[in-house]
């Protein structure tokens, strides 16, 4: 028998259908069951790297963006920004 916090308890929810196909669709490519899907990914959502990975990379995307649009080459090794054609 599996210790207690490792049992498996019924848990009933209602989820739009969109974000169930899509759920399904994930868990067929990654071998699992929908069960198995969830439960990894509700699992995944609570690591703190997870989620400080994920901010990061929005947040980087969010930056590269906006130096795009405002037409300025990302600085590196403490450089300063330049605008895209600047020569020095």
């Amino acid at each position: 028998m599996a210790p207690k916090d490792q049992e498996l308890r019924p848990l009933m929810t209602r989820i739009p259908e969109k974000l169930r196909a899509r759920l399904e669709r994930a868990a067929a490519k990654a071998g699992r069951s929908m069960n198995a899907e969830l439960i990894q990914r509700l699992e995944q959502s609570f690591e703190p790297s997870a989620q400080a990975d994920l901010i990061q990379q929005i947040a980087m995307a969010a930056v590269m963006a906006t130096l795009d649009k405002l037409d300025i080459v990302p600085p590196h090794n403490n450089a300063s920004p330049k605008t895209k054609g600047d020569k020095s």
